[in-house]
């Protein structure tokens, strides 16, 4: 098992390879630390405060000194601000983690925080520097507070695995176990929510072509909300021929005014169109015929459809209609 040195080394890593963190970051800090060094007992108590504010977490960090709290951030961030972290910098935010951890503090508490912090600094920056050199400590701080932060919320994950070794919880078989577990967590959440939701970026800008878009999408959120809600199977039958009709029938009035109208890429969405009917009219027959079942696969496949057609090549002619006077 990694030690905390091994696991904050390896954290510090991966977080940098993304977010661009680079030593001379380190440099920057450095060369300021004079002016913000000097922040750090607001910021010490404004990120102790925070954190004994939640009503649950208070109760367990009770016993928790809040004085002796707030010192030791101080000490951590002045750290930071110095711009020279030394050898047990990361392995030390590492056990602000676990602390956290043992604590009950949740993540989404520390990330609140944090992000808190982070602004700020921001405010302070801009008050102290002028704009470029403001935005450039800025950055440099919020590259180095967000891998610690990565590590302040990773070490909490590391503290539960830890924690299911020492009662003996078989890890790999924990695992698959919560891999099933949240795949099942994803299902029930798809089931509640509506497969496509209407908004703005999905308007071709055309009024008669969106109102029959907002009747597709209507028709694929009624055809989803019952198959989640197990209603009649009769009932899920009408709404999916339902769905097979509309859709050709919105296919055919888009086809007539491009037609009318002369799209130059005309043939191209028409092929388009005969494919996506294809596909859908032989699910609804094979559903019918007790062949195939509505499935997930078939709700993602929808969705895809719904959005990428009108993303793609419904927005690809919206100009020309609109030139021709259509609206």
């Amino acid at each position: 098992m990694q030690n905390i040195v091994e696991f904050s080394e390896g954290l510090v890593a991966q977080t940098a390879s993304i977010n661009g963190f680079a030593e001379r970051d380190w440099e920057v800090l450095s060369n300021v630390q004079k002016h913000t060094i000097l922040w750090g007992k607001e910021f010490s108590t404004m990120f102790t405060e925070a954190l004994y504010a939640d009503p649950n977490t208070s109760k367990v960090l009770a016993k928790v000194n809040s004085t002796d709290q707030q010192q030791a951030f101080a000490v951590w961030y002045e750290t930071l601000a110095s711009g020279k972290p030394g050898a047990t910098f990361w392995p030390e935010t590492c056990l602000i983690g676990l602390f956290h951890a043992a604590a009950g503090v949740d993540n989404r508490h520390v990330i609140a925080i944090i992000s808190k912090l982070e602004i700020a600094f921001h405010k302070k920056c801009l008050e102290s520097f002028d704009l470029n050199q403001a935005n450039e400590v800025y950055w440099a701080f919020k590259r180095i507070l967000d891998i610690a932060l990565a590590i302040m919320v990773d070490s909490y994950h590391f503290a539960n695995i830890v924690g299911m070794r020492e009662v003996g919880v078989n890890e790999a078989l924990f695992a698959r176990i919560r891999g099933l577990s949240i795949r099942k967590m994803i299902d029930e959440a798809r089931s509640v929510l509506p497969l496509i939701e209407w908004n703005d970026s999905l308007s071709v800008d055309l009024e008669s072509i969106d109102a029959q878009h907002k009747k597709l999408v209507d028709i694929l959120n009624s055809l989803h909300g019952s198959t989640a809600s197990a209603q009649d199977p009769e009932a899920v039958k009408k709404i999916l021929n339902e769905l097979v009709e509309y859709t050709v029938y919105h296919f055919s009035y888009e086809e007539d005014l491009l037609r009318e109208h002369h799209y130059p890429d005309f043939e191209n969405h028409l092929l388009a169109h005969k494919a996506l009917v294809a596909q859908v009219g032989k699910f609804n027959e094979d559903f019918q015929a007790g062949r195939a079942k509505l499935s997930s696969e078939l709700f993602k496949f929808l969705r895809s459809w719904l959005n990428g057609h009108i993303r793609g090549t419904d927005k690809r002619y919206s100009a020309h209609l609109k030139a021709c006077g259509v609206s």
